[in-house]
């Protein structure tokens, strides 16, 4: 247990070395302020600058939003409603209205589906 003991008051004598030589030579090379007092201008300035940075391009739409058609809305709400119904996280409340979301944008899917005229069944030669 000895040599232990030995090969272990070694190591930490070579780490408190090299952590105090480590600690000076990081000390010695920095010459910038750790904390530097600002004034309000300087502040609202970094604020605008970092709220500037976070509008990621990737953020932005690469086209103009394009608007859902009732269908597509219809769809996403109905898998929507699937999923919160395999959930045991959801109320009833929420759950109905929900689908009540969801017949809305049936209905309005029916609304928006244009009849097609009996014409564009028949071919009939203009002879």
């Amino acid at each position: 247990l000895s040599a232990d003991s030995e090969s272990a008051a070694k190591f930490t004598a070579t780490l408190n070395d090299f952590i105090r030589k480590e600690g000076e030579q990081l000390l010695a090379d920095d010459d910038t302020l750790l904390f530097e007092t600002l004034t309000d201008e300087e502040i609202l300035n970094a604020v605008k600058k970092d709220e500037n940075e976070d509008k990621d391009e990737s953020d932005m739409p690469d086209k103009p939003t394009e608007r859902l058609s009732h269908s597509e809305a219809y769809s996403c709400l109905k898998f929507s409603l699937q999923w919160m119904e395999q959930r045991n996280e959801f109320s009833a409340t929420q759950l109905m209205v929900v689908r009540h979301i969801c017949d809305i944008a049936a209905q309005k899917k029916l609304f928006s589906l244009k009849q097609k005229l009996i014409t564009d069944f028949i071919e009939y030669d203009a002879k």
